[in-house]
């Protein structure tokens, strides 16, 4: 062999060779360790995720609870039924018992994500922490879900779930929500 062959077989040898096989075996590895990663991120997403839903469904139940348990709101409560709705002075007797219903809501909902309350009574009257002007709740009445409240007990609760948003200034930020229904019930 010339010295030349001798001289291209021994770069072939000592670093292409070694090069090649570095590359290869590297890749290999590198490939199980990025799906491995790869697979721990989506599990720790997924779990991140599960804690999200988790707290905002607790959140909903919290409220729910508070609504139909707490003294105070019930006291508030109480109070509608004190309103005549034929009275001349019904818009005015309203518009003090939202006030208090609104400050009482708004403490427990101010630091929650985006909750929209709605409490609707057989009267049409009806309480909300959100603006009329983005929806009329007597349409909630319309909803074939709606009667399902009717058959349910002091601590039922019942899950529409995720559908589109029906707070029209909302529709952009959050498109869907997830709602539940409580009948509340004197006590």
């Amino acid at each position: 062999m010339s010295l030349r062959m001798r001289l291209i077989v021994s770069v072939i040898l000592c670093i292409l060779f070694p090069w090649v096989s570095t590359y290869i075996v590297s890749d290999y590895f590198t490939k199980d360790v990025l799906e491995q990663r790869a697979a721990t991120q989506s599990e720790d997403d997924l779990r991140m995720l599960e804690l999200g839903i988790k707290s905002m469904l607790d959140d909903m139940m919290y409220t729910s609870n508070y609504i139909q348990f707490d003294t105070n709101m019930n006291q508030l409560l109480k109070t509608h039924k004190l309103i005549d709705a034929n009275s001349a002075n019904v818009k005015q007797k309203i518009a003090l018992n939202y006030i208090h219903i609104s400050n009482e809501l708004s403490g427990i909902t101010d630091l929650l994500m985006p909750m929209y309350i709605t409490i609707l009574f057989k009267n049409d009257l009806y309480y909300t922490n959100y603006s009329q002007i983005d929806f009329n709740p007597l349409q909630f009445k319309e909803k074939p879900w709606f009667e399902k409240l009717d058959h349910l007990n002091f601590y039922q609760s019942y899950w529409l779930g995720a559908h589109p948003t029906y707070i029209q200034s909302e529709k952009n930020t959050y498109p869907y929500l997830i709602t539940i229904g409580r009948r509340l019930f004197d006590q």
